[in-house]
């Protein structure tokens, strides 16, 4: 069993960019502004995971009107890559995950028009892309990063239209720290 895991992590290793360095890390938390289309930014809640010129970044957001509750959860998986040769812009790309929720509470009538009154909840899940840029500001093993992102989703059936009008736009203060 120790001979395999010795073989699994040289592989890992290489595959993170060779074995004679130690894998670079960083984690931010912080705030982000997104727009659902409205033209209204909505406070979200953001944290980062960066890895060699990949990350994972997650924004959680919602808002309640009346009876109604929205939550929305956006899962980026994404590269960098540096803009014009300088080390501190950097443009980004990839993979979007989107769960989007809406529950209806409160004392209404079902879809089918019968009684009892019930509770609405709809989860409406999507995949789509992400392009955006960002400004990574480094003191030591601080971090601050300033993105600016688009991000865009499929609609229609079946996955099969890509358009700019699914989208989400979002600005974000990350602060952290380089692990």
């Amino acid at each position: 069993m120790r001979y395999w895991i010795h073989k699994v992590s040289w592989i890992i290793l290489l595959a993170c960019g060779g074995a004679s360095r130690a894998l670079a890390l960083d984690l931010s938390l912080g705030l982000a502004a997104v727009d659902n289309m409205s033209d209204q930014a909505e406070p979200a809640a953001t944290a980062r995971l960066g890895w060699d010129g990949f990350y994972a970044q997650f924004y959680y957001w919602g808002r309640d009107y009346g009876p109604v509750s929205e939550r929305n959860g956006l899962l980026s998986l994404a590269g960098e890559t540096s803009v014009g040769g300088f080390k501190l812009l950097v443009a980004h790309y990839g993979l979007d995950l989107l769960d989007h929720q809406v529950n209806l509470y409160g004392n209404h009538p079902s879809r089918s028009g019968t009684n009892p009154p019930t509770a609405v909840h709809e989860n409406d899940p999507n995949i789509g892309g992400i392009l955006g840029v960002a400004l990574h500001l480094n003191a030591g093993p601080l971090l601050c990063t300033l993105s600016w992102d688009s991000h865009i989703f499929f609609t229609g059936s079946g996955f099969i239209v890509f358009l700019a009008s699914a989208r989400k736009q979002s600005v974000s203060l990350l602060l952290g720290v380089d692990l």
